[in-house]
């Protein structure tokens, strides 16, 4: 998710040292289990939480809670969690799903996620659990959920592996990836968590710097693990809900800005209305929008700079009317796409729903120039062709020339 400083209401705010009782005396055997949610007892998107209710008192940091003995995890946590409570730290990161905390319990760190969004809440709980089932290495741990109500509100917690950082926090303020080894690995690592997610059908949706948590092992070495996937869906299946614009608009894939279905959507009253829109949004999303994410952050780490758009007036300027309130921020981030690999081709262009707002000749670059190449020009040391290859075919204009994960992987790993 990306960072922000909205504020949050007050029954969202814990003070540090705040804790919460969990049970989980009877955690699943994650050995027999499958990769489908349960079948009895579960919910809209097939998994029982802990259902924690809070009885007020004097004091609230020994508030008792009654704690449904019978909920079960779906992955068997590291720690047995009978009676046990959280201690919690400070913010580690907010966005528009939620915060994430850091805990400790038994003096093992977590990072906890809270969300007002019980829907959202635990389809992400199911993706991770679903990819954690199969032993990749790349995705973070998820080991249990449970839920907490206060007057009339319900906050879902999410329990996930405390990482040590994320990998904007080594590019800013300063630059400390600086080795084409150290890039290689994160490539290779983000490449094969791709390969991972494909192969189980689900796009991240949401891949930035700020998305990708790094774990620190013995010897210093940069561990990957993909974080928040609170956008992300489990196939290109047309969800009317789903919102292009969730995705960071620095990193976002240019077909999503093009072929928005949301600003025409709202007056869609009937099925068949439907249907060109749905048909419209399954051509679009595709596991090239991860791809391009995935080049946009080993550009960023490569060249040593983050993305960042150009504050031109001429280009707002262009808009026949504001009347969608994302309207810059869409054109915006066309505009980096067209700066980074050119010319928006005529059969992208041709359907899109944005060329009712804007001329495409404010889109089009005014000189023909190697502007990836251009960004990357300074890195006169330690180059690696490898790595400027790999850049290169993830930012493409078209998803249909991206490289593939699978492509990519045999590349890293026999070129």
């Amino acid at each position: 998710m990306s960072l922000n400083s909205v504020h949050r209401q007050s029954y969202f705010e814990f003070p540090v040292g705040t804790t919460l009782a969990i049970d989980q005396s009877h955690p699943a055997d994650s050995s027999s289990a499958s990769t489908n949610p349960p079948p009895e007892k579960k919910t809209a998107l097939g998994r029982k939480r802990n259902f924690v209710v809070l009885e007020e008192t004097a004091a609230p940091k020994t508030r008792k809670r009654k704690i449904d003995s019978s909920a079960t995890s779906p992955i068997t946590p590291p720690l047995k969690f009978s009676n046990k409570k959280y201690i919690f730290g400070r913010l580690l990161g907010a966005g528009t799903h939620g915060e994430v905390i850091e805990a400790s319990l038994q003096k093992q760190p977590f990072a906890i996620k809270k969300s007002l969004k019980k829907e959202k809440s635990e389809k992400e709980e199911w993706l991770v659990t679903m990819l954690n089932r199969s032993g990749a290495e790349p995705i973070v741990k998820f080991y249990h959920g449970f839920n907490e109500i206060k007057g009339d509100t319900t906050i879902y917690f999410s329990v996930y592996e405390r990482l040590d950082r994320v990998l904007s926090d080594f590019m800013y303020p300063i630059m400390t990836i600086t080795t084409a080894r150290q890039i290689y690995s994160i490539v290779l690592q983000l490449m094969g968590a791709l390969l991972v997610l494909k192969k189980h059908g689900v796009i991240h949706g949401d891949l930035t710097t700020n998305n990708v948590g790094i774990k620190l092992d013995a010897n210093q070495n940069l561990l990957v693990r993909l974080i928040d996937f609170g956008n992300s869906i489990k196939e290109p299946k047309f969800q009317k809900n789903y919102n292009h614009l969730m995705t960071t608009a620095t990193y976002r894939a240019p077909e999503l800005n093009l072929n928005r279905v949301d600003p025409e959507i709202k007056s869609v009253k009937t099925l068949e209305e439907l249907n060109p829109y749905k048909k419209r949004y399954e051509d679009t999303i595709s596991y090239g929008v991860d791809m391009w994410g995935l080049g946009c952050i080993a550009l960023e780490i490569y060249s040593g700079r983050f993305l960042e758009w150009k504050t031109d007036p001429g280009l707002t300027a262009g808009l026949k009317h504001k009347k969608f309130s994302s309207s810059e921020e869409t054109i915006l981030s066309l505009a980096l796409a067209v700066d980074l690999v050119g010319e928006i081709p005529e059969n992208m262009w041709e359907g899109s729903w944005i060329k009712k707002i804007i001329k495409k000749e404010y889109l089009t670059p005014k000189e023909v120039f190697d502007r990836i190449g251009a960004r990357i020009q300074w890195r006169l040391a330690d180059k690696s062709p490898l790595i400027e290859s790999i850049i290169r075919q993830a930012l493409k204009m078209d998803p249909a020339d991206r490289l593939q994960a699978e492509n990519g992987m045999k590349e890293l790993i026999y070129c």
